[in-house]
């Protein structure tokens, strides 16, 4: 199997609903496509116990630079995540994503979706300035890689709009939502839920702008 197809993940695309909820209420899905570990909202503490200990045997066992860390840190990661501590997932995406870079190199799938699930937490802590790099540094890697027809690439063009819809930058929400939507169109095509979705946050943005 070539590096770039490694993953545990679940092939998923989850699209941005800019839906005037807060940003933890529209954030909170997302995270849904980067595990396969479902976390129950009231067990989250218990799911950190365990990645907590996994973490500390597979240092033990394997090193501090196996995929295998990089693993158990992206899933206590997502049980940080579902508690809602972003800093917290911060710093283990950000030891994780160090791990899969050195291992499979920054156009592995692996790599890309952690540097994406890293630029919402940055996203969430209004850390607007490096979610937008990190969100650029996957674009290029998944169009390099994957295409501009695939789901992840649309899912990163997704984030990339919300963003800058966040930022109140219209007209570069625009933009990225009309690339967003040939993406996803092409990936799943127009009568499936992801597409439609993506029209809903079009069309919020072209109401914005009246």
């Amino acid at each position: 199997i070539a590096k770039d197809a490694e993953t545990t993940e679940a092939p998923g695309v989850v699209s941005r609903q800019v839906n005037g909820l807060t940003l933890d209420e529209t954030m909170a899905p997302a995270y849904s496509t980067m595990s396969s570990v479902i976390f129950d909202q009231g067990h989250y503490d218990q799911s950190q116990d365990f990645y907590e200990r996994k973490v500390a045997i597979d240092i033990k066992a394997l090193g501090s630079d196996h995929p295998s860390v990089a693993n158990d840190l992206n899933a206590l990661a997502m049980s940080y995540i579902a508690g809602q501590k972003y800093s917290q997932a911060d710093v283990l995406l950000t030891r994780a994503l160090a791990i899969y870079k050195k291992v499979y190199g920054p156009s592995n799938i692996l790599t890309i979706r952690t540097e994406v699930t890293l630029a919402g937490v940055k996203l969430h802590l209004r850390q607007f300035a490096p979610a937008a790099q990190l969100y650029r540094n996957t674009l290029n890697y998944a169009l390099a890689t994957l295409g501009p027809n695939h789901l992840e690439s649309a899912r990163i063009l997704n984030n990339m709009a919300y963003l800058y819809y966040n930022q109140n930058r219209l007209s570069d929400a625009l933009t990225y939502y009309q690339w967003a939507l040939s993406s996803t169109q092409a990936a799943v095509g127009q009568k499936d839920p992801l597409y439609g979705a993506c029209l809903k946050d079009y069309a919020r943005v072209l109401r914005s702008m009246g």
